[in-house]
């Protein structure tokens, strides 16, 4: 069986302790956590799913390797290690110096009207800050900016907004790295779809509400846990009573 674990939110929280490694700013993950997925190894696949870019997903692949992992929201794939070409090439997506040609002009534009943008490291999105306070450096100015580019999928985290290419999204990545039935295990609305299109989804309660109904409304499992505890429950689920939810 293949599992897909979101990272931020599911696998690794804000609260630390003894029993816990910081892997990001203010973010850990537990020690058993580790364990379990290495358990989980042994006998199926693991993949990694996240919204980060792949400097700072380094620390948490050299814990736990795996062969395949989804990047940038689905916008980037590792595979076999590497950052997967093929990707980018199926999806008519021109990358130089490491970066998205199109977006390249993208946020020199955006730049140049007063905005934010940050894609440092990262190859195919990027995020701008957006001003509430402000009309010129509004959602709506920056969407109307972009009016024009529909292929753009707009993902709102707080005062910032993440673009990437609408179809390069986890639910395709994930089709595009396997055609066999697969678990996902998610907390946010930028996993919905994958969670939506796999067999059995699992959550922990910290998760968000529309992800919970889902996972009810699929027969999945809500752990009544959440951070760290919700998703050892999971993984101790997953380990020895698998059979009861597929």
């Amino acid at each position: 069986m293949i599992y897909i674990f979101d990272v931020d939110g599911t696998l690794v929280h804000e609260t630390g302790g003894d029993q816990c490694i910081r892997l990001f700013q203010k973010k850990y993950i537990h020690k058993k956590t580790i364990n379990q997925i290495k358990q989980l190894q042994v006998n199926n696949t693991v993949y990694l799913c996240t919204g980060r870019r792949l400097s700072n997903f380094l620390p948490l692949m050299k814990m736990i390797e795996c062969d395949n992992n989804i990047m940038e929201n689905g916008a980037v794939i590792i595979k076999d290690g590497k950052v997967d070409i093929n990707w980018f090439t199926q999806n008519k997506i021109q990358i130089t110096n490491h970066f998205n040609v199109e977006f390249k002009l993208i946020c020199n534009m955006l730049e140049a009207k007063g905005f934010k943008i940050d894609y440092l490291g990262r190859y195919n999105s990027f995020w701008v800050s957006i001003d509430s306070t402000s009309n010129k450096g509004s959602l709506y100015n920056m969407q109307a900016l972009l009016y024009a580019k529909s292929s753009l999928s707009f993902f709102i985290s707080g005062p910032k907004v993440l673009i990437q290419p609408e179809k390069m999204n986890k639910s395709n990545a994930i089709k595009y790295l396997t055609r066999e039935k697969y678990i996902y295990i998610g907390d946010n609305s930028n996993d919905y779809q994958a969670m939506y299109n796999c067999f059995v989804p699992f959550t922990i309660d910290s998760a968000d509400n529309e992800i919970k109904k889902l996972v009810k409304l699929k027969n999945g499992y809500v752990s009544s846990f959440g951070g760290h505890k919700g998703i050892i429950d999971i993984l101790e689920k997953l380990l020895y009573n698998a059979d009861n939810y597929f």
